[in-house]
């Protein structure tokens, strides 16, 4: 906790559907004034917040390591992962189906050839820890999603504060017969009833087995 605390002291809290809301603002208002001359400060998208913002979410569906293709040819490869941040809201997740890019969004986590990288801390770490993301950069959503990218600037801005308790995956089968492999966020602290009443966060459509 005292990690934490000194983590976010003067900075702003924020959650993934905070930040859509924030990200889809434009214009001015009588708190914030944007400097169209200046780039955006957060990568595509400039947060009309005065200071440092940390973004609380859970990973889910990390991939496997994957490679840029570089250029010019002679470049070599660049190692990173992607992967899927869910709001711990449940009030958000239930209407994630309905509201595409509401509550999940996705991660991009390069290795980087100057120090340790967001890549080399997180790469090990397993689906549904928490992280605390400080100041990453956005991108913006790929041509027919709704879902907004984020990556990390550095290892140090990341801080893992571990296993959310309301995490958990699906158990039901595709109609293939497949594992479902989308994530779940319980809506009830109770082990009891984590296994009666849960919402799907992210992923696929499936049925119950």
């Amino acid at each position: 906790p005292s990690t934490v605390n000194a983590y976010i002291i003067a900075r702003y809290a924020i959650t993934p559907s905070t930040l859509y809301s924030l990200t889809g603002r434009s214009g001015s208002s009588s708190e914030y004034v944007r400097d169209f001359s200046q780039p955006a400060m957060d990568g595509d998208f400039e947060v009309p917040l005065y200071g440092d913002w940390v973004l609380f979410a859970v990973m889910s569906e990390k991939s496997a390591i994957k490679y840029t293709n570089k250029t010019p040819s002679d470049a070599a490869p660049t190692k990173y992962f992607s992967c899927k941040l869910l709001d711990l809201n449940t009030q958000y997740t239930n209407i994630y189906h309905e509201l595409p890019g509401h509550c999940v969004m996705n991660m991009l986590a390069f290795e980087s050839t100057r120090g340790t990288s967001a890549f080399d801390k997180l790469w090990k770490e397993r689906d549904g820890v928490l992280l605390a993301i400080l100041n990453p950069r956005i991108m913006r959503a790929r041509k027919g999603s709704n879902e907004l990218t984020i990556s990390p600037r550095s290892a140090d801005s990341v801080l893992v504060l571990g296993l959310a308790e309301q995490y958990g995956r699906c158990e039901a089968h595709c109609r293939d017969g497949s594992r479902c492999t989308a994530s779940l966020l319980s809506t009830s602290p109770s082990p009891r009833d984590r296994s009666l009443a849960r919402i799907p966060a992210s992923g696929g459509k499936c049925k119950r087995g």
